[in-house]
């Protein structure tokens, strides 16, 4: 195994852990902030791809997953928190399925 690869698969597997109980913080949230969200979309591979009207939408460029739209109102409402979050766990499965596609955790776990 080389060491890029190495460096790469405990990279990615930190951002997964990092990620994951982020998204169950927020799951624990009554209204998360909008910008928390975003910012953790953002980690997860997302970026702003400007539309001419509607809501913002943030579509992923590492995967080839539906855009994620997240609404320009602060704090999010529980529901459409949850939904987001549900979106959001999707970009996580596409990472655990990369890190698998590389040899999986470093850790074995």
């Amino acid at each position: 195994m080389s060491r890029e690869n190495r460096e790469l698969r405990r990279s990615l597997e930190a951002r997964i852990r990092q990620c994951a109980d982020e998204i169950s913080a927020l799951r624990r949230e009554a209204n998360p902030a909008r910008d928390v969200v975003v910012a953790l979309a953002e980690r997860l591979g997302r970026k702003f791809h400007p539309k001419k009207r509607g809501e913002p939408a943030y579509k992923n460029e590492w995967f080839d997953l539906r855009t994620l739209f997240i609404p320009n109102k602060s704090p999010l409402r529980q529901g459409t928190a949850h939904n987001i979050l549900n979106q959001l766990e999707e970009d996580l499965a596409a990472m655990r399925h990369k890190l698998e596609d590389l040899g999986g955790p470093i850790d074995g776990s």
